[in-house]
């Protein structure tokens, strides 16, 4: 965004897409650090939601990246590039289901129940 600060406008269109992004990433960034960056087993057995948004919010997020890499692009290359992003919410839910199998097999393989080990 910096290479655009002599042309304000360009640099303002990005910084609102950004500040849009921003907003999840604020909200989420402490359950990164605590699960993804750090495996905090303790966080993952607990099974509480950290971080959690709404699909409302993903989606205004998505759709900032896209503006800001289609702005970026139109500007820097002379044509817009368009992103597709229709995996990521599969991705995520893939993460999220990994997490918790994890979960499931840290309590079976703890159990007192001989059988169930």
């Amino acid at each position: 965004m910096n290479d655009f600060a002599s042309d304000p406008e360009t640099y303002k269109q990005l910084d609102e897409q950004h500040q849009r992004m921003k907003k999840l990433r604020n909200k989420i960034l402490p359950a990164r650090h605590k699960l993804a960056a750090h495996a905090d087993r303790e966080t993952i057995r607990d099974g509480k939601p950290l971080g959690a948004a709404s699909w409302q919010e993903w989606d205004d997020f998505w759709s900032a990246l896209a503006d800001f890499v289609r702005l970026l692009n139109q500007k820097k290359l002379g044509k817009p590039f368009e992103i597709d992003a229709s995996n990521v919410r599969g991705d995520g839910e893939k993460f999220l289901k990994a997490l918790k199998q994890s979960s499931h097999f840290e309590k079976l393989l703890n159990s007192e129940d001989a059988a169930v080990r």
